[in-house]
């Protein structure tokens, strides 16, 4: 009787919860499907091929007090007001804003981006979008006339940090900027936190159920084209991952090692799980640390071959 029984719930819930899973992964699909629009629509718009260069405009002398004081005590002006400052870069819908640092007691380094915590919920959330304030004033400066425009315009960046928690921040900054001012870019800190840690070992299903900025092909993409910023002199990293590889070998920590030319860097990996009390994790974090900092401190390949050439003596 028992067994009849239980046949009976058998094949009364196999259909049932097979209809359950069947509805969850729907669900999820049209989650997965919104959002991916949702990320699609909200990217920033590139910079046009025809836009004004107002660095090269040709301007007139103004009666200005300030365009009255010599070159160099304008540069001290323009830089007290724009240099030295945390520029937290977020994106919001279809463009990037910024946010300057309003937690000085932290120091260049504000991990948690108290001053931006409303993007920490949910990527693109416009709920949370809401509460955020967005800097205007702070390059307010460079829209007053063209020669203070083309006098000051090299200062923002690269007197500043600019701070991301977000992968595509960088690409997006690329492709909303011009060319020299993104390659003038002198410092940079990165807070991420994986998903999914990257490498070669993660199966295509697995990257599959992740969208970007924290699938493969965007961790992949983001390193060249920090490799490539040949200004960049300073770099920090913070990243959580709760499943912990610090070997040289890890996929996720092999596009760094590409790096070069660097005079400033610092990595930074925590967990929330507790894995760092294991003094061998410590251990293993310390030599990792010191071999990308060799690394990416190394000259750059131009820099060494420029080093190589040498000028032949006179033959008289």
């Amino acid at each position: 009787m028992a067994a009849c029984l239980d046949y009976t719930i058998i094949v009364f819930c196999c259909p049932l919860l097979l209809v359950m899973a069947i509805s969850m992964r729907h669900r999820e699909k049209r989650r997965r499907t919104k959002k991916l629009k949702r990320i699609t629509k909200h990217r920033p718009t590139p910079l046009p091929d025809n836009r004004i260069n107002l660095s090269t405009t040709s301007f007139h002398a103004t009666t200005s007090a300030l365009l009255s004081l010599p070159p160099e005590i304008r540069l001290k002006i323009y830089g007290h007001v724009l240099a030295g400052k945390v520029i937290h870069l977020v994106h919001v819908p279809r463009r990037l804003g910024h946010v300057q640092c309003r937690n000085p007691s932290r120091g260049f380094w504000d991990p948690g981006r108290t001053c931006v915590s409303a993007l920490r919920f949910e990527y693109l959330d416009t709920k949370q979008l809401k509460q955020l304030e967005l800097d205007s004033a702070h390059f307010a400066l460079l829209r007053t006339c063209r020669q203070v425009y083309h006098e000051a315009i090299s200062i923002p960046y690269t007197e500043n940090i600019f701070d991301m928690d977000n992968l595509n921040v960088l690409m997006y900054l690329r492709d909303t900027i011009r060319p020299q001012r993104f390659q003038s870019i002198k410092h940079l800190q990165l807070a991420w936190s994986f998903v999914i840690p990257p490498g070669p070992d993660r199966s295509n299903e697995t990257d599959a159920t992740l969208l970007e900025p924290h699938n493969n092909a965007t961790w992949y993409t983001f390193w060249p084209l920090l490799c490539d910023m040949k200004g960049l002199v300073s770099l920090r990293l913070r990243i959580h991952m709760d499943t912990l590889d610090l070997s040289p070998e890890a996929g996720w920590i092999q596009p760094i090692f590409k790096i070069r030319g660097l005079k400033e860097f610092c990595i930074d990996v925590f967990d929330d799980i507790g894995l760092f009390e294991d003094r061998a994790n410590v251990r293993k974090m310390e030599k990792l640390r010191r071999k990308l900092t060799r690394t990416v401190t190394a000259k750059r390949e131009a820099e060494v071959e420029e080093k190589a050439i040498t000028i032949p003596d006179e033959p008289w």
